[in-house]
């Protein structure tokens, strides 16, 4: 090992079939890991992708009506998930996959749908991820088919940040071409960028930012919040093993968050924006950028008190491309309802809380009121690509009766 310090994060979403062929899906998020030096690795807690704080929401779940279900087991769960890298020879590495658990416990179907394109790693984890045995998913005593995925791997490199000749030509092309206006070419560079084999993660991010910037050019905000979030995850990660090389100034990591923070309170997305105010604060609560986000913060509350609904205009993106869709927001209020579901179809809705998950049962029900005891919860979305719809959280006091 070089002993450069290193850190990786692994989240499986794991998305079961009753059979090989209903796809009626349940989630289950994987275990966090941290990897170190000499190969070191200690088992992170449990969390869902991009909690990054905890915000306290009383918030409940509709009974479920499913058939009696138990998870595929690992046969040997001692057993390291991943292989161990060289990395002063891959570089950090990042990558996307699928595969599927047989009813013999067998992986079977694993692909890697998106990556930056380390061949090395990439054999390595297809090789070592194959071989694992499983006790297969159970489904009323009968063994059935798994679809694990996507899984999301990610290792980061504390080191100085540099982007490489060929990229930092691509990059300064790209931004001559935003400031002369040029947003079709400036998008077919961003392409190229994306489209390098074993770029580092700071060239990840940079390329982020970039697309956030067209995105906010062509007035699509989910898509640039998508993007704006994708360039905080790297630093996020960063912060929580304490590197002293960011993929972010300080200044620059709260404007991003800012922006983020913004969008989020125009979307009425709410208990999103909480957070993301939160993350500020933790940053740097007496930063100008922090301040100007804190009153914005609290104006909207003051707009939208708790009368009226929050309506959150949804749409469901693939994670990779070709991929199935998927949104998340999390919630501000106890009861909440899916409407206008409109250019695809919804496979599945989760609440996912503190204290665990919860599959609903839509579409038979599309407004949930659960009992209280679940904290912190978001609603979690599954299905084809393109879907947009709209989540309203409703109000948890009546309005006044209108002035005679």
């Amino acid at each position: 090992d070089s002993g450069t310090t290193r850190a990786a994060v692994q989240t499986e979403v794991r998305i079961y079939r009753r059979s090989a062929i209903m796809f009626h899906c349940e989630r289950l998020t994987g275990e966090i890991g941290m990897l170190f030096k000499h190969g070191e690795r200690t088992p992170g807690a449990m969390h869902r992708t991009g909690a990054l704080v905890l915000l306290l929401l009383a918030m409940v779940a509709a009974p479920l009506t499913q058939a009696q279900y138990q998870p595929p087991e690992s046969l040997n769960p001692s057993a390291p998930r991943y292989p161990d890298f060289d990395t002063s020879q891959s570089g950090e590495v990042w990558l996307v996959y699928t595969y599927e658990i047989d009813v013999d416990g067998l992986v079977k179907k694993l692909q890697i749908h998106s990556s930056n394109d380390v061949e090395e790693v990439n054999s390595a984890i297809v090789n070592h991820i194959s071989q694992m045995r499983y006790r297969p998913a159970m489904r009323d005593g009968k063994p059935v088919l798994t679809y694990v995925g996507p899984v999301f791997f990610t290792l980061i490199l504390d080191e100085e940040r540099q982007l490489t000749p060929i990229f930092q030509q691509y990059y300064d092309l790209a931004q001559q071409q935003i400031a002369a206006g040029d947003y079709d070419a400036a998008f077919e560079s961003a392409v190229a960028m994306k489209d390098m084999a074993r770029r580092n993660a700071y060239e990840e991010v940079q390329v982020q930012l970039l697309a956030a910037r067209m995105a906010a050019h062509w007035e699509d905000p989910a898509a640039e919040l998508q993007h704006l979030k994708r360039a905080v995850e790297f630093q996020a990660l960063a912060d929580s093993k304490n590197f002293k090389h960011g993929y972010l100034d300080a200044n620059q990591y709260l404007l991003t968050l800012s922006r983020i923070h913004e969008l989020q309170l125009q979307n009425q997305m709410l208990a999103d924006a909480s957070r993301t105010l939160f993350s500020m604060m933790s940053i740097n609560s007496d930063s100008m950028i922090t301040t100007g986000s804190r009153f914005r913060h609290d104006d909207f509350e003051v707009q939208v008190d708790q009368t009226r609904s929050l309506e959150i205009k949804a749409e469901l993106t693939p994670i990779y491309r070709g991929g199935p869709g998927s949104w998340e927001g999390w919630l501000a209020r106890p009861e909440f309802a899916l409407e206008n579901v409109r250019g695809g179809k919804i496979d599945s809705v989760f609440l996912v809380c503190e204290e665990g998950e919860r599959r609903l049962d839509y579409p038979y029900r599309r407004q949930w009121t659960v009992p209280p005891g679940m904290t912190s919860c978001k609603v979690e979305l599954s299905g084809a690509a393109g879907t947009r719809l709209l989540l309203k959280q409703l109000p948890t006091v009546a309005a006044p009766p209108a002035a005679r």
